[in-house]
């Protein structure tokens, strides 16, 4: 699928993805902040690997923007691992997983509806409309910005 069109274009239905948040926990001295990674499994027309954002706030306070780092895809093992990073690179603990709609999947604009499963995580889970675009600069060509409407049952 080439990166601009959405899949409405190509007449795909609407059939369910999975999605997981993890916890990076980073070493003291990674010169870097832990932080959420969003990551999102595409659909085979899109790519392969998993969609992955940097998130610096903990999805119980995503709301109407929340500014995100755009990250190279990550392999699709992240849907299930947890535990230790090779490298030092830190710690990554699972704190939400479940299964996404995707309604809008172009390179500049994600639109999916998400729903957690009900594991006992260290969050509550979400449910509603996920809403991730480019909200890049010439000084910042990897920020994103994700805009979540949660539904209440």
């Amino acid at each position: 699928m080439a990166g601009n069109q959405s899949l409405e274009e190509f007449g795909k239905k609407l059939v369910s993805f999975r999605f997981v948040v993890l916890h990076h926990q980073l070493p003291a001295d990674s010169g870097r902040s832990s932080h959420w990674d969003l990551l999102l499994q595409q659909t085979p027309e899109f790519g392969s690997g998993l969609l992955t954002f940097e998130v610096s706030v903990p999805p119980e306070q995503w709301g109407d923007t929340t500014f995100v780092r755009k990250l190279p895809d990550h392999r699709t093992l992240y849907l299930r691992y947890e535990g230790h990073l090779s490298d030092n690179r830190g710690i990554v603990t699972r704190i939400l997983s479940g299964t996404i709609q995707w309604q809008v999947l172009t390179a500049e604009l994600l639109i999916l509806a998400v729903q957690s499963d009900t594991f006992p995580y260290a969050v509550s889970p979400i449910q509603g409309e996920l809403r991730v675009s480019k909200f890049s600069d010439q000084t910042n060509p990897d920020r994103w910005k994700l805009e979540y409407a949660r539904e209440f049952g």
